[in-house]
């Protein structure tokens, strides 16, 4: 099986997440960028490798509904199904690689290209705008920052559970810790780069995280919404202090 994310390895500066709607999933975000057959070769090469990582995160479960998605791109049940199959860790996993293929892909593109895939994703957005096209579950290329901290001052990261259920949180690097309902923590002097991840303990279900700043502290109030929604699984301070969420 080929797992075949096409808009998020080829259009890694126009992005679409899982869930976007038919039309965006058809909609061409390369036209009238002209690769080099040095830069296809190379973007093939990324792609056939990006895919094994990413295949290997899916249980067999999964690749019976990635199957059923790949048969009907259109059914609105299949996607979310799909997509509501990935476990917290899943999801971080899965955006992490996103990152990642970004990052090796995105240098290849010449500015006058990355100026047309950009311009394709704004005629995108504008005519999904214009039809009340855009769901909740389009992203317009979720690496754009949520805010910035200073990267020469100590940082600190806030989470405030306004969910009903307990939360896992912590570093990437270190051991998960709970956060009951209703409860704030703090994380203190934080070194950059930071990956973060913030997820239900026991229970399936979607987060959104309202990301602001007071100072140098991050300040994230994570709320749940509809469980068929893919939601945020991860926060990310890079070296510059610009906080990503994923």
């Amino acid at each position: 099986m080929q797992f075949k994310l096409a808009p998020i390895l080829l259009g890694t500066i126009g992005a679409v997440s899982l869930a976007v709607p038919a039309r965006a999933a058809g909609f061409n975000l390369m036209q009238g960028v002209n690769l080099t057959p040095q830069q296809k070769a190379e973007i093939a090469r990324i792609n056939q490798q990006s895919e094994a990582e990413l295949e290997s995160i899916l249980t067999p479960q999964q690749q019976s509904l990635y199957k059923a998605y790949k048969e009907h791109p259109t059914n609105r049940s299949d996607r979310q199904a799909f997509w509501a199959s990935f476990t917290p860790q899943q999801k971080a996993e899965l955006r992490a690689d996103y990152q990642a293929i970004k990052l090796k892909i995105n240098p290849l593109y010449t500015p006058e290209q990355q100026k047309q895939m950009n311009h394709n994703l704004q005629v995108l957005v504008s005519e999904l705008k214009a039809e009340n096209k855009l769901p909740k579950t389009f992203h317009l290329g979720f690496w754009q920052p949520v805010t910035r901290i200073n990267p020469q001052k100590p940082s600190q990261l806030e989470v405030i559970n306004q969910t009903n259920v307990p939360l896992q949180y912590g570093l990437t690097t270190d051991s998960p810790k709970t956060l009951l309902p209703g409860y704030v923590t703090e994380m203190k002097y934080i070194s950059l780069p930071s990956n973060v991840l913030i997820y239900p303990s026991h229970q399936e279900a979607s987060l959104k995280y309202n990301v602001s700043k007071i100072g140098n502290t991050t300040i994230v109030k994570v709320r749940q919404i509809a469980s068929d929604t893919p939601g945020d699984g991860s926060l990310a301070i890079n070296r510059t202090g610009a906080v990503y969420v994923y």
